[in-house]
């Protein structure tokens, strides 16, 4: 908690017609009106309700209201829950039971002392919220850095129909995200030569952002770093300046060029074997660095990468047509169109292949699964029969011989349970190859029926 004393808060904001970037130190908001009570000595019930009432009417606006407060944003749970409203709470109970007591000698002022100090040992946390949620009212302020647990900032409107979004999810580990999107006519501007630089991707993954500031960590949790924010203030001001003071820079660097790499990308992924994709667990894979790793893909793997990539590619024509009003881009569709109908014939064959050797092993898969459980079935019915008996002997050899029968058939259930796992991990390497090509082929077959 302590971190927050150096948090700094980045914003971008519109002042007129200007864009402006600022780093803020968190203000001390909560002793603005407390520091006059510090040096003053209450020495009544009156000046007690004065500051008692102060105190209320500082936190009394966030009655209603909590925040989620992540340590880590890439956390898999939202580390605290707070609401400001509950540290009143806490001084107001202190205040009742204090108050309350049968004292002789009883000092408001030391309310007062006790109150101070207690809020003062929180003031770091409490004034984070206190100008958090200030600069969230502030109609100017666009972006605002935050460690808030999913919470994302506002859709701020850019002229010439677009739309610029700070997405944000912290603490949820795995599912956590942090990006930025930028949409034409509610459509995303997608940077398609994501689509060639990761390796294991799905449309909908790719086509969801412009620009992404997490990055793929270990099994449990993504890699997000809350200095991202400056970043991210900065792509969203130089962004909206360049669609406002010069669209057609922005065009050809964000769809133009965007659109080429990936043709060229699916023109080499036809050709060649040998792949760059960004090294999704390299810990160098971080904001503006990302790491690339060579792989070389060969027979049935290859085919398979080719087939996602290239068909997969034709869910991106959709989109791509619906930005056509603002550049026609139809030359780029054709491409596209193009490379999948020179691919489609070897893609359907390896489909064709797969699915006779799919449907072959789906006929031995659906005879020895059921067996291979019956088999586990009866071998743990004759453990808890034998196990039945042995509970009314007390003859040791007899026992022992129980024993040794229970034994074997432990080894023979681990002897199944081996061969139906190696089944079952054959057949599902298969099943997922074969449900695969028949996604893109049908992809394709859909797409140009339309067409």
């Amino acid at each position: 908690m302590e971190t927050l004393e150096n948090e700094k808060i980045y914003i971008l904001k519109k002042i007129n017609n200007e864009y402006l970037k600022e780093k803020l130190n968190v203000p001390n908001l909560l002793f603005e009106k407390l520091d006059v009570f510090k040096n003053q000595f209450i020495k009544d019930k009156d000046d007690f309700i004065f500051f008692h009432n102060t105190l209320r009417n500082i936190f009394l606006p966030y009655q209603n209201k909590s925040f989620t407060y992540c340590r880590d944003l890439s956390d898999s749970f939202v580390n605290l829950e707070i609401s400001l409203f509950d540290f009143y709470v806490k001084i107001n109970t202190f205040f009742s039971i204090e108050i309350k007591k049968d004292k002789t000698e009883f000092s408001y002022n030391s309310l007062k002392v006790k109150a101070l100090e207690y809020l003062e040992s929180r003031k770091n946390i409490i004034n984070y919220y206190l100008f958090f949620s200030k600069l969230r009212e502030t109609k100017n302020v666009l972006i605002i850095s935050n460690k808030i647990g999913g919470w994302s900032n506002p859709k701020y409107q850019i002229p010439e129909d677009f739309s610029l979004e700070v997405k944000s999810n912290f603490g949820y580990g795995r599912a956590s995200y942090f990006y930025v999107t930028i949409k034409y006519k509610n459509v995303n501007i997608t940077p398609f030569s994501d689509w060639l630089y990761y390796r294991f991707c799905k449309f909908f993954e790719i086509n969801g952002y412009t620009k992404k500031y997490h990055s793929i960590g270990d099994l449990n949790k993504k890699i997000i770093f809350y200095s991202s924010w400056n970043e991210v203030v900065d792509f969203a001001y130089k962004t909206i300046k360049l669609i406002e003071d010069d669209l057609d820079t922005f065009i050809q660097n964000y769809i133009i060029d965007e659109l080429r790499l990936m043709i060229e990308g699916l023109i080499n992924i036809s050709k060649y074997d040998n792949f760059d994709f960004y090294d999704i667990y390299s810990k160098n894979n971080l904001n503006e660095i990302p790491a690339f790793k060579r792989v070389n893909l060969r027979g049935e793997e290859l085919l398979e990468f080719r087939t996602e990539k290239i068909l997969g590619a034709i869910d991106f024509i959709e989109d791509i047509t619906k930005i056509n009003d603002l550049i026609n881009l139809q030359s780029y569709i054709i491409e596209i169109e193009k490379i999948s109908k020179m691919f489609f014939p070897v893609a359907l064959q390896e489909f064709e292949r797969i699915t006779l050797i799919y449907l072959d092993k789906k006929e031995e898969y659906d005879i020895l699964k059921p067996l291979y459980e019956n088999q586990i079935t009866l071998f743990y019915e004759e453990i808890n029969r034998i196990e039945s008996i042995m509970k009314e002997l007390n003859d040791e050899e007899i026992l022992k011989d129980y024993q040794f029968q229970i034994i074997n058939l432990k080894n023979d259930i681990r002897i199944v349970s081996k061969k139906s796992m190696l089944l079952h991990n054959n057949f599902n390497r298969l099943r997922i190859a074969y449900e695969k090509f028949d996604h893109y082929i049908s992809k394709y077959n859909a797409y140009f029926d339309k067409v």
